[in-house]
Order: structure tokens, then sequence, then C-alpha cells
């Protein structure tokens, strides 16, 4: 039998490493700002970049996400990001003939801390292990998201 020492050294080897939560961040910050649509808003001190990825039917099996800032455009003329808002949606069939649904609504500020969430429009909480790997799980989808 190994030694406990040398099961977690061995552990440690073949564990695949995280990517950090800032990379993430980042990331997806990166693509919604480099992809994503401005609207044309009347007001133009918050502007949201805006951008939305369907797969499959809408009236079928689907998935969608979208990710969109918080911010504005100050008189410097940079872009001030406050924040994001990240929503994920899943409609599949049930084995009873119906559909299920599977909403997620992320509000995060600036610095990527999770402000609200919502499970199919119920208040989650923000400290809760599953929240805080599909709020990963979907900044991992945008930061590597192709154009």
């Amino acid at each position: 039998m190994l030694p406990p020492l040398a099961l977690l050294l061995g552990s440690l080897v073949f564990a695949a490493p995280a990517r950090a939560f800032k990379d993430l961040w980042r990331g997806a910050i990166k693509t919604v700002l480099a992809d994503g649509n401005l609207p044309d808003l009347p007001n133009p001190a918050m502007v949201p970049y805006k951008l939305e990825d369907l797969t499959g039917d809408p009236k079928a099996a689907h998935r969608y996400r979208i990710i969109s800032t918080v911010g504005r455009f100050p008189h410097s003329g940079e872009y001030e990001l406050n924040g994001l808002r990240l929503f994920f949606g899943e409609q599949r069939a049930s084995k009873a003939g119906g559909w299920l649904r599977d909403e997620w609504a992320f509000e995060a500020d600036k610095a990527g801390s999770l402000v609200e969430v919502r499970r199919d429009s119920k208040t989650v909480g923000l400290a809760d292990p599953k929240t805080k790997a599909k709020f990963a799980e979907e900044l991992r989808y945008w930061a590597d998201r192709k154009p």
C-alpha cells in the first residue's frame, strides 16, 4: 500500500489544472466586447453589449445562452464596464411527453462577484456549489467561444 503522501502526489500529477476564475471572467468580457452588438437605445448613458447563441430548434429541444454587459460610455468615450449578465436556458422533451425547462440568470459586478442568481425564476443561494459551478461553466463557454 502506498503512503498517503504518495497517493496525494500521484493525484496531483494526474489532475488537470483548472483555469483560474479571473481568466474565465476576462475571457467572457473580451468575447462580448469583441463580438457583441450594441443596441440602439434612447439612453446612451447605460449601454449593454449583447451576444446570443442558440443551439437547436427554438420550437423543439434547444439551448440558448445570452451574455450582456452592464456599462456605459462616459464623457471620455471609453466603455466603462460595471458588470455582466448571463442567461442560460435549455428545453428538452420529457418522458411524459411535455417539455422540461432549465433556466439560469446570473448577475455579477465588475469584479466578477455574483450579485443575484435565479434558477427557473427563483432566487438561489450565491454560495451554493452548484450555483458557482454553473456560473463558471457559463463563463467558460463565453471565454472559449469562437466568433
